[in-house]
């Protein structure tokens, strides 16, 4: 399975890339720098999922998300929420995102996701 990492925090992003190659069948495709917003990102990489923080302008770019999606395959869409009472999570999986999780107690959750997912389940 491949996987698409962004964050805009390295130390967080890094973690995330260390935690992800440790699952069987999958393979990091492409990281980068958040500068660049998610229909671009994962475009060219083709992946099966990726993971993003929420940041300024996202409701924007989900909005490109679900027309990627109605064009073709796109991968499953994790957001990492900073404060999830700042952000609407029915909103953000009403805009395209598949999962929705708060980073500081439910990081561990993308894992055990992505571990499913490579094993054939969800």
């Amino acid at each position: 399975m491949k996987d698409f990492v962004s964050d805009r925090y390295p130390p967080v992003q890094e973690r995330l890339i260390s935690i992800i190659a440790l699952i069987a069948d999958t393979e990091i495709v492409s990281q980068n720098d958040a500068t660049l917003n998610i229909a671009q990102a994962i475009a060219r990489p083709g992946p099966d999922v990726a993971v993003f923080d929420v940041r300024p302008g996202l409701m924007e770019e989900l909005q490109q998300l679900r027309e990627l999606k109605a064009k073709n395959h796109s991968p499953v869409i994790i957001l990492l929420v900073d404060e999830p009472f700042l952000y609407n999570r029915t909103k953000l999986l009403k805009g395209g995102a598949d999962f929705v999780f708060q980073r500081s107690y439910q990081f561990e959750n993308v894992r055990k996701l992505i571990e499913e997912m490579s094993r054939g389940g969800h």
